[in-house]
């Protein structure tokens, strides 16, 4: 490099140096004078670390429950393709007379629903659908079993529970004691005591 060549350099050096601590000046003098402040960050990083991740969980457990199900299905048809035609039929017919059981036993079940409601409701006793199925089976003769134990242990828990609601505690003296005397009782006794003490 010749001697002007090296000057020159030095120069633009100095110039951009000198260039780029203007606009550290312009920057810091412009950030006061707009006088604006940074908002406060809504979420910490850490927060927002969690957020991310349970929605990433989420997302890949999503992408994993399809995957799952297309491989299922790619692995049904791959063994629909490797049987013979014969075989392919009866699992075929296994596959239909496995839903129709299911089928029949959803249905079975929402006939019991209605016929053990049908029953309590005509003994005046009303249970949210919740409970009233921990009760009904798709078998009728379980289903009535289960009704007739609730027509029986019915009234005597509501019973039970009114006399509890009931029960009336004794009032209290000012002292906080308990006495069994009511408050007219009590008035009395000390309108009689109060008299006496007078005379």
């Amino acid at each position: 490099m010749s001697k002007e060549q090296i000057e020159n350099s030095q120069n633009s050096e100095t110039e951009g140096n000198e260039h780029a601590g203007d606009q550290n000046q312009l920057g810091e003098a412009g950030g006061d004078a707009g006088g604006e402040a940074k908002p406060d960050p809504k979420y910490t990083d850490d927060e927002l670390d969690a957020i991310l991740k349970s929605r990433l969980a989420r997302e890949r457990a999503k992408w994993e429950a399809e995957i799952d199900k297309q491989r299922t299905e790619a692995s049904e048809a791959e063994k629909l393709k490797s049987m013979g035609e014969q075989e392919r039929i009866k699992y075929q017919l296994a596959k239909a007379n496995e839903e129709i059981e299911s089928l029949r036993s959803e249905r079975d079940l929402n006939a019991q629903m209605k016929e053990a409601r049908s029953q309590l409701t005509d003994a005046g006793i009303s249970l949210p659908d919740e409970l009233l199925s921990m009760f009904v089976s798709p078998t009728a003769e379980k289903t009535k079993e289960a009704v007739d134990s609730i027509k029986k242990l019915w009234p005597e828990a509501v019973a039970s529970a009114v006399k509890d609601a009931l029960k009336r505690n004794p009032p209290k003296d000012p002292d906080g004691a308990s006495s069994g005397d009511s408050d007219g009782a009590r008035y009395a006794k000390e309108y009689t005591n109060q008299r006496f003490t007078k005379e």
